[in-house]
């Protein structure tokens, strides 16, 4: 069996009841109401160690869209030893090889939808099972708790594109936080003022194709003294290209 490997630098946790027979014909199943649920099905996640050392993390996620079933597994380690091999194995099965760079990251990403499939032998994650990446680090998989998630989306004027979020999410008993700033469209090479509840928190510098992106994660232990706990109806502002206010994620995807 060929061994997926991919390395770069990175790093930063019922159907219804029959109804009654009766003369009439029934509608055709295309035009039925599908009543499987789209979205994010399962999320588990794993983390290991610190930005400062040896670090990995692992994610496991399953979603639908549009009918279609994505499941993705997604490996990185930062700090190991350089130009060094690994196998990965979850539950005790191989599923494949990471191989460091010179500065000892690696990444595996497996993915299977309707267009290709995990390799075979390949057991799907659950809660409690383990990745053991060599003999260095071991993951112990856990369902991802989103704790709170909230966002606002930037739209015009001409171009202008682009997300802020906020999270925290619990693996276990790891808990982060991730506050992020995504922008296209954006006047080239310029650079952008971030406000949250009026406290300034750091920049966006925009690229000379108009895109820039400012994130702040406690995974590589970023937020600044003096950031603001966003809630539901905080303010953002970024430059004088866009003001707006915090929402609930969760509620915005129930309402689309």
């Amino acid at each position: 069996m060929a061994f997926p490997v991919l390395s770069s630098a990175a790093c930063s946790q019922g159907q219804e009841p029959d109804s009654k027979k009766s003369n009439t014909v029934d509608a055709p199943a295309a035009v039925k109401p599908n009543a499987e649920k789209e979205g994010t099905l399962l999320e588990l996640g794993s983390r290991f160690g610190n930005p400062k050392a040896l670090c990995g993390e692992a994610s496991y996620v399953v979603k639908r869209k549009v009918g279609v079933v994505t499941k993705e597994l997604k490996l990185e380690v930062d700090n190991a030893a350089a130009g060094t091999t690994y196998t990965v194995t979850l539950d005790g099965a191989a599923i494949g090889k990471m191989v460091t760079d010179a500065k000892g990251d690696a990444k595996l990403n497996l993915l299977e939808n309707k267009e290709q499939r995990f390799p075979d032998g390949f057991a799907e994650p659950k809660a409690g099972s383990v990745i053991r990446i060599g003999e260095i680090i071991d993951l112990h998989l856990h369902a991802l708790v989103k704790l709170k998630e909230l966002e606002a989306s930037i739209a015009g004027p001409d171009k202008l594109s682009g997300k802020v979020t906020f999270k925290v999410e619990q693996l276990g008993k790891d808990v982060t936080r991730e506050f992020q700033v995504k922008i296209a469209g954006a006047p080239a090479k310029t650079t952008l003022a971030v406000a949250l509840a009026g406290v300034h928190v750091g920049d966006v510098q925009v690229d000379a194709a108009g895109t820039g992106r400012l994130q702040l994660s406690s995974k590589k232990e970023s937020f600044p003294a003096s950031f603001p706990e966003p809630e539901v109806g905080s303010t953002i502002k970024v430059g004088e290209l866009f003001a707006g206010e915090l929402r609930d994620a969760n509620t915005n995807e129930k309402r689309q």
